[in-house]
């Protein structure tokens, strides 16, 4: 696929941005998020008009004002200068279908559909928050968005597009239908930073790459419900468990079986090292009081599974152990979630903060080999309608990163599309084996 570049602006609130809202400060969970972009990718079979994209933008980045703004690496602030969010045209040579159908590299492919680097970001002349349109041949489209995870996660972006596209839809509507509408309106809140103050924390990263490495490769496996159902039997037969545990915990379980095992034959080569399987937790309905669904910022903490080692033990553990392993550590963490606010100051730094310093500080060292799993199935982009219907299919950009796997739901919405990044000296494994194999064939 080639894609030309039509036209690139930025888009500044239609509104300014009042003077006391000027500087906003990023949470201490902010402070500790990974240098890079998130994003996400959808498509559409026919568009309406794209040129009431940029209006409504204009109008939605009012309340979402940080978004227009710059991030001010030395105080850790955002200067919401209204400077505007990057907005990209582009064409594709080829039609949405064809390219939907190619399955190999999709990485790489999917790349070119974003307006920037997801490596691109905590400069002051990045923009906190980048769109791509890109116009396939066959008149269908996709929009890539992509957003600094300095001050945004994944339940973040789902909020600030379900708000862009709520307002887009109501375009040419008569003034009673958009207030009919009102009740759906979508108000985000900033105010992370009261509940979790910024410590001022270096950077956990390693010193990021802003361009895309090619060593670094992206694997799209599909559970659909039939897979699902497999694997949900296949466990069932043993009397474990039952089919109420959910999909997204049998598919990590399942992904996690596979991805140690491909690191346990390299041991010869690399020596023997401890795993943690770590579980993103969206914090947001989970604490008591409870965080309102649209409250924006980075609101996770981490599900740590740390008792997978190298030991005999752990080399016989089955399919039905890491489901059972996983579902625990990840109730533990709700649970102690739950009780943050009522733990005094400390108590999110405990909770939180605390475990996630001390396994990047044994990543840093080499001790450990961690998978992490992120799970966006819940955020509704399959829901995204700016008026000329929902999208066809919805995808993540490419982090360059190693041991992470995102996942999606599908459209029919009773399966989930998991993206793999791995390293490519790791994917060839991974691909070969034998589970996989019968899931890619299917």
């Amino acid at each position: 696929m080639k894609m030309e570049i039509l036209s690139g602006r930025f888009i500044k609130p239609c509104n300014p941005t009042p003077d006391n809202l000027k500087s906003y400060k990023i949470s201490l969970l902010d402070e500790m998020s990974p240098s890079m972009n998130v994003a996400v990718i959808m498509f559409y079979y026919r568009p309406g008009n794209l040129q009431l994209l940029e209006e409504s933008l204009g109008r939605i980045l009012v309340k979402f004002y940080p978004l227009a703004g710059r991030y001010m690496k030395q105080n850790q602030t955002v200067d919401c200068n209204d400077e505007g969010a990057d907005f990209v045209e582009a064409q594709a040579d080829c039609g949405l279908h064809d390219f939907i159908k190619v399955d190999a590299d999709c990485g790489r492919l999917l790349h070119d559909l974003l307006p920037c680097e997801l490596g691109a970001v905590d400069q002051i002349t990045d923009p906190l928050l980048s769109i791509q349109v890109t116009k396939f041949k066959c008149g269908g489209i996709s929009l890539g968005v992509c957003v600094s995870h300095r001050v945004f996660d994944a339940s973040s972006l789902s909020t600030f597009i379900a708000a862009w596209a709520a307002d887009a839809a109501t375009i040419g509507l008569s003034l009673t239908s958009r207030e009919n509408l009102a009740e759906n309106i979508i108000n985000p809140s900033f105010d992370s930073v009261s509940l979790w103050p910024g410590r001022n924390l270096a950077s956990m990263d390693r010193e990021p790459s802003r361009k895309r490495d090619p060593a670094f490769v992206t694997k799209r496996i599909l559970f659909n419900k039939e897979a699902i159902k497999s694997l949900k039997d296949k466990m069932n037969g043993n009397g474990t468990i039952n089919h109420a545990v959910s999909r997204v915990r049998v598919v990590c379980a399942f992904l996690a079986m596979v991805l140690t095992r491909i690191d346990r034959a390299k041991e010869d080569e690399m020596g023997s090292r401890d795993y943690i399987i770590a579980q993103a937790v969206n914090l947001r309905g989970r604490t008591i009081p409870s965080i309102p669904k649209h409250s924006c910022g980075n609101l996770v903490a981490q599900a740590f599974l740390q008792c997978l080692g190298a030991s005999d033990d752990t080399r016989s553990m089955k399919f039905e152990d890491y489901v059972n392993l996983l579902g625990e550590a990840t109730q533990k963490t709700v649970s102690d979630c739950g009780e943050i606010f009522g733990k005094g100051d400390e108590g999110g730094y405990n909770v939180i903060v605390d475990p996630k310093v001390k396994v990047v500080k044994r990543i840093k060292g080499g001790e450990v080999h961690v998978l992490w799993f992120s799970d966006w199935s819940k955020f509704g982009f399959y829901e995204v309608d700016f008026g000329w219907g929902k999208p066809i299919w919805c995808s993540v950009g490419s982090p360059a990163a190693d041991n992470l796997v995102i996942l999606m739901e599908i459209k029919e919405g009773d399966g989930i599309e998991a993206c793999v990044h791995l390293h490519q000296k790791f994917m060839e494994s991974f691909e070969q084996q034998q589970e996989i194999k019968l899931l890619v064939d299917n």
